[in-house]
């Protein structure tokens, strides 16, 4: 194939690669600077420890139940727990000594005063353990709870993983059994086929690299047939799609062919594929690729990625596919599941972490010099976050094997039932590691699982939260609400999913913290962070943001690590998320930059449906009462989406008033309604406010309202956080209160230009 200069994403092969955007033309080399321990093809191990190979009974003791009135015989040991009285009899422990439990046994049942004599049986966890040679090797199984998944389920072979990546060794004996096979003319192939190769344009996914081989391997290498590893699933569909040459490099055309074929074969021929694995990246956002994942999850396929081996944060270097939205991120840990020193993070933008330190799987059983201490090996032990990553892909896959109706959001959900580890606090989203076991519900554990969708909305002294059980619940009893921070409370259990809680601090800074009961125990919590804020911030043309207070209370803490442009007045909006802890602005071509507020941590990136660069059109952004997401305003009055995070898009938007090609809306806010949205206004520039509905909420009637008929002066509105009031900005910094439902409450200005047309908007 004729392909000409273009950027190659080089792939992290082993642990330590840069991963970069190179401009070249042809392959570009990824060079291992990592060990990578060479596992012979085939070795020695000792037997994995299987049913039939435990024992069945103590072999020093047997137990003696003796008759009703016989207290003691001799040689017998009285047990703690035997039961005393007549009816029942007593109950002893025997050694075996010399003899043999069966002897021992015989003759214990031949003395009178013995009611009955056995072995003392064994009883082990409801754990399946596979009888693949090379298994006891494979820590990172049990590191994420595999044993007492797989007595759940092992099969997913109605789930089809497409891994992108370097192809896969069509031929090794560990995963022949699992490969896709085509059934015929399935994205213009052969039947029999096994998946496309991106780079010549054909249907032979053939690996000349080996790092495909050893993910799928992951995913999906064969289970308990008695060689080799097991995968996360013992019976699944790996489709391998090679975008990836034998140097480790490709190019984002052949990432983006490779994604479409899969959508293709989703879309056009009914294959259920499910799951896409790509453990590859770059530092680059790409609207190419953005385009096609985009596509993948519309198909209703969900996009596991890789962090990136550089040891940085994703939040602060673009890492495509990582950052892209609806794509889940993963971070490698180590044996003690603490973050791998070469792992990338991100506490925005990285959803949780999974095992990526030696981690033992098929390897192409040819010489490759990215590897050479895999050598010509069957299986070989790597690091990197390419490792981890398709532990979650193949933790999805069993998740979907159980519930194939789920959508993406609900597989995500699943997935992030992690197990909290103190050292990934801060280092991930979730702040814990893959739980195989969480992620596939009840069937493993008793407790409870950790809540999810926690959201918060703040009024100044107090706050209303919500939450969703977990999975299904697993036979939650009840949930208590605690805070913690600048001062502290609890409220009593309550058998709902939402709760107020009050007397808190203004401008404290708090984690609120959800657990939830059963008759089993505690599970581990859910928290949130808030800060309750006595009053909010005007933006000024430049980015710059200027607290004011409400009331008598304080002034808000300063917004740290917002945009401003000195000299270039582009800001046109500012929003604050419902918890008070940082926020939005917006600029003139609708992009959304975060901020935090006081010592918070800055909130995750925003992905809006309205961006127009080089136009300056944005007027304005409000948020959801839930903080998932909002809504951006055009001059015109058009209402365009955004949203938060890895959250879905907001409902659609009734527009109240539109004035196509006549610039004069000023901005746009919603009226929260504890954590629902009743409906907004969008401003006029003379302070008039037009009404719109979300979903099929309509907001009150605003009353008291300025006006300024002719004069272009309003330049934002914001409602108060209990949804009663609001305030409409001018120019000048100046806001002006209207009603709701109550009386306005009155505000001091930190931030006033007489006559001069600086500010761009409020936000409470």
């Amino acid at each position: 194939m004729n392909r000409s200069p273009r950027a190659l994403l080089t792939l992290a092969v082993i642990v330590g690669v840069s991963v970069t955007a190179i401009p070249a033309a042809g392959a570009t080399a990824a060079r291992a600077t990592s060990r990578a321990a060479a596992v012979p093809a085939r070795h020695a191990s000792a037997a994995p420890v299987t049913s039939a190979s435990r024992p069945r009974f103590r072999t020093d003791r047997v137990v003696a139940r003796l008759k009703p009135g016989i207290r003691a015989i001799a040689g017998g040991f009285e047990l703690a727990s035997r039961a005393a009285g007549s009816s029942a009899g007593g109950v002893e422990m025997f050694p075996v000594g010399a003899s043999t439990v069966d002897a021992t046994v015989a003759r214990l049942r031949s003395d009178p005063a013995v009611l009955d004599a056995q072995p003392d049986y064994l009883y082990y966890a409801s754990t399946t353990t596979p009888n693949d040679t090379d298994y006891p090797q494979q820590w990172d199984m049990s590191a994420i709870d595999a044993p007492h998944a797989w007595s759940t389920t092992t099969d997913a072979a109605s789930v089809v993983v497409a891994v992108i990546d370097s192809g896969a060794d069509l031929g090794h004996p560990d995963l022949l059994g699992n490969l896709w096979s085509n059934p015929g003319g399935v994205g213009g192939c052969n039947v029999g086929t096994h998946g496309y190769n991106a780079i010549a344009g054909n249907c032979t996914p053939a690996d000349d690299n080996g790092h495909g081989t050893h993910v799928s391997g992951t995913v999906g290498a064969v289970g308990n047939n008695s060689q080799g590893v097991a995968g996360v699933n013992w019976q699944t569909k790996i489709m391998p799609v090679k975008f990836l040459d034998s140097t480790g490099a490709g190019s984002d055309i052949d990432a983006y062919n490779a994604i479409e074929w899969i959508v293709g074969a989703k879309k056009n021929s009914g294959i259920n594929v499910r799951v896409i694995n790509a453990s590859w990246g770059g530092p680059t956002d790409n609207p190419l690729l953005d385009a096609a994942i985009n596509d993948a999850y519309q198909a209703g396929i969900l996009f596991v990625a890789a962090a990136g081996n550089d040891g940085t944060s994703n939040d602060a270097i673009f890492q495509d596919p990582c950052n892209a939205r609806h794509v889940l991120c993963v971070a490698a840990s180590g044996h003690d599941n603490s973050l791998a020193g070469f792992s990338n993070y991100g506490v925005r933008t990285v959803a949780l972490a999974a095992p990526g330190v030696d981690v033992l799987s098929t390897w192409f059983r040819s010489f490759n010099a990215e590897a050479p201490e895999c050598g010509t090996n069957d299986y070989c032990s790597l690091d990197g976050t390419s490792m981890a990553a398709p532990h979650v892909s193949g933790a999805a896959a069993l998740v979907l094997s159980r519930s194939p109706g789920d959508s993406v959001e609900q597989v995500r959900s699943h997935l992030l039932a992690v197990r909290p580890v103190p050292a990934l606090a801060g280092k991930v989203q979730t702040g814990g590691v893959l739980d195989l076991c969480h992620a596939l519900g009840a069937a493993c554990t008793t407790t409870p699982y950790t809540p999810v969708a926690a959201r918060v909305h703040q009024t100044t002294t107090g706050a209303s939260v919500s939450w969703a059980q977990g999975w299904n619940g697993n036979a939650t009893a009840s949930f208590t609400v605690s805070w913690y921070g600048t001062t502290s409370g609890s409220n009593p259990p309550t058998g709902g999913t939402s709760a107020t809680i009050s007397g808190l601090q203004p401008n404290g800074s708090y984690v609120v913290v959800i657990t939830p009961h059963n008759s089993q125990g505690d599970g581990v919590p859910a928290g949130i962070h808030l800060t309750p804020l006595a009053g909010g911030y005007v933006v000024d043309s430049y980015g710059g943001l200027h607290p004011f207070r409400t009331g008598a209370g304080p002034t808000p803490p300063a917004a740290i690590g917002g945009p401003y442009w000195p000299g270039f007045p582009i800001a046109r909006g500012v929003a604050l998320l419902p918890s008070g802890t940082g926020g939005y602005v917006l600029d003139g071509y609708g992009g959304l930059h975060p901020f935090a507020v006081g010592s918070n941590a800055a909130p995750p990136a925003a992905h809006t449906t309205g961006y127009w660069r080089g136009w300056d059109i944005a007027r304005g952004l409000t948020m959801l009462a839930d903080g998932t997401g909002g809504y951006v305003v055009d001059g015109y009055g058009g209402l365009h989406p955004f949203a938060v995070g890895s959250n879905g898009m907001p409902p659609a938007v009734h527009v109240g008033a539109y004035w196509a090609g006549w610039d004069i809306v000023r901005g746009v806010s919603t009226v929260p309604n504890g954590l629902s949205t009743s409906g907004g206004y969008v401003l006029d520039a003379w302070g008039g406010l037009h009404a719109f509905t979300v979903g099929a909420a309509s907001p009150p009637h605003a009353t008291a309202v300025p006006y300024w008929r002719g004069w272009d002066i309003a330049r934002g509105v914001t409602i108060a956080n209990d949804g009663r009031s609001g305030f409409i900005g001018d120019g000048w910094g100046g806001l002006h209160a209207f009603r709701l439902s109550a009386s306005a409450p009155s505000v001091r200005l930190t931030f006033y230009q007489a006559g001069l047309d600086i500010a761009r908007g409020p936000t409470l």
